[in-house]
């Protein structure tokens, strides 16, 4: 018997979600009306990101897992992690980015951990960004060139990793998130006071991979998407193809366009305050 032969026979409701089937809660002390516990496919391991119920599906139910196909993918596993060194050190000379730049304040950039390091010669000239797993590993780093005298404004190290939505752990207010382009526009935006936004890395990440990597944030109680790209003809593009996409997988998606040539990562805190009026109301704008 396998995961899916358990949850169908027990007219258990699931949907996909990467390499989980997501379902109800299995704790009876838990009301789960939004769909908050991740199924492991393969071992039937479960573990409910709101009330933080654990434990195993076949265990749960006192039935007998097919151990071949178990076998098969803690085989598979071992091989992934063996060809994919992704968990990484903050560098020994690391210096915490501390001062004011591009009308971002120096706390913010602490918030998110920035910092300078001569380590490695590709870190040299870059603010640098650590990017974690909702876990707290760092995955990837992202460096911006600080005075734009080097051949690639945007570094991310290793070579070839995809980057995780930035930050893992966005401040979600009134169910719902801003999802943007960039960590610049990220980082304006919780300077400004709004910390329920997350960052795509590019305007074409999201399309193939949303319903993967956004259904964390739908456990969490996220029912809603903001799509907040730049306002020029490819951010509008894209929030257009991200958008229908994201409707079409059945997440409720909206996208907020920008006056052309601006972006997220210019606009003044008076005109994210307007902003957060507009999509949430005067009663309480702050979020």
């Amino acid at each position: 018997m396998n995961v899916i032969d358990i949850l169908t026979n027990r007219q258990i409701q699931y949907r996909e979600a990467g390499k989980d089937y997501l379902i109800k809660c299995l704790n009876p002390k838990h009301d789960d009306n939004n769909p908050s516990m991740r199924v492991d496919k393969i071992t039937g391991t479960y573990h409910c990101f709101s009330c933080g119920h654990k434990g195993n599906l076949f265990t749960h139910f006192g039935a007998t897992p097919n151990f071949i196909d178990i076998e098969i993918f803690k085989l598979q596993d071992k091989i992934r992690n063996l060809f994919s060194n992704t968990t990484l050190n903050m560098p020994s000379d690391a210096v915490p980015f501390c001062r004011n730049y591009r009308d971002i304040s120096a706390r913010t950039y602490m918030e998110v951990h920035a910092f300078t390091s001569n380590d490695k010669e590709e870190f040299k000239g870059r603010l640098i960004f650590p990017l974690y797993d909702i876990r707290g590993n760092i995955k990837v780093f992202v460096g911006r060139d600080l005075h734009s005298e080097l051949k690639n404004k945007y570094l991310f190290y290793p070579e070839h990793t995809k980057p995780p939505l930035f930050p893992a752990h966005p401040e979600i207010w009134k169910n719902t998130l801003i999802i943007v382009e960039g960590p610049f526009d990220v980082l304006n935006l919780m300077d400004k006071g709004c910390y329920n936004v997350i960052c795509a890395f590019g305007t074409n990440t999201l399309v193939k991979t949303f319903k993967e990597r956004l259904a964390h944030f739908e456990i969490l109680g996220v029912n809603k998407f903001y799509i907040m790209f730049d306002g020029d003809k490819a951010g509008v593009s894209a929030a257009t193809r991200l958008e229908e996409a994201m409707t079409k997988g059945g997440i409720n998606a909206e996208t907020i366009e920008l006056p052309e040539g601006r972006d997220p990562g210019d606009l003044t805190e008076d005109e994210i305050t307007v902003l957060m009026k507009r999509l949430y109301g005067d009663e309480d704008s702050s979020c």
